[in-house]
């Protein structure tokens, strides 16, 4: 099967791994027709359990269906982003309250360490160890809140956005403001965490950090942006 580990995993989950990871690598982008002999002769598998993984990431809103055997990765329009954030602030925003109360001090300690190392990444172009700390960062605050059915709805919506939209490394070269805005967030949830403040919890995240407005201008330059490298001009 290619270059996938099988392990315990399921023929339908080895599928939806591959198609994430084309998805995040952007070798499949929004738009794009989804081959599904293309797939089954890169993993050697049947297409049916192809097509199991496609209707489960129809129900993740990762892919469309768009006629009875044709799938494609879904567009997200402006609208659907701006839903996106306003969902994904108010469940990370619940979640991470309860950091507020019951986080630990050896957790405090790790996320202020956390974000140091966020910030030598970035001055030294680390883009890869920038971003594993990020996602860490923010795994370990909302992990205090112990509803599994909230985490897991929570990662399926940032993953719609991350895998379909961002190109993360693509951000913090061309928009380094966005991302110096963004990081300058994290101090503000320590500083929440350590003040044991929820309502700081919620505003920074929730009004600030996932703020649809607030982001919006750079959300425009991102996407301008993308397009341009999608469909560079004629000269």
């Amino acid at each position: 099967m290619g270059n996938l580990e099988l392990g315990y995993k399921s023929l339908p989950e080895c599928v939806m791994e591959y198609l994430k990871k084309q998805l995040s690598t952007k070798e499949l982008t929004p738009g794009d027709e989804i081959n599904l002999t293309a797939i089954s002769t890169t993993l050697g598998i049947s297409r049916t359990p192809i097509r199991e993984a496609l209707i489960q990431l129809v129900k993740e809103g990762l892919v469309e269906l768009v006629s009875r055997r044709k799938f494609i990765i879904k567009k997200l329009s402006m609208d659907d982003i701006r839903n996106l954030y306003d969902v994904v602030g108010l469940l990370e925003a619940e979640a991470a309250q309860s950091a507020c109360e019951g986080m630990k001090e050896v957790d405090i300690a790790q996320l202020e360490e956390y974000y140091r190392k966020m910030l030598e990444a970035l001055d030294h172009g680390d883009t890869s160890t920038y971003l594993d700390l990020n996602g860490a960062s923010h795994s370990l605050i909302v992990s205090y809140c112990g509803n599994p059915v909230l985490l897991d709805l929570l990662h399926n919506l940032k993953e719609r956005l991350n895998v379909i939209i961002f190109d993360f490394r693509r951000v913090i070269e061309s928009l380094p403001e966005w991302e110096n805005m963004l990081i300058a967030d994290h101090a503000v949830m320590i500083q929440a965490v350590k003040a044991k403040d929820r309502e700081a919890m919620r505003r920074i995240i929730q009004d600030g950090h996932w703020n649809f407005a607030r982001n919006s201008q750079y959300l425009y330059k991102y996407l301008s942006l993308s397009r341009q490298s999608a469909h560079p001009p004629v000269e």
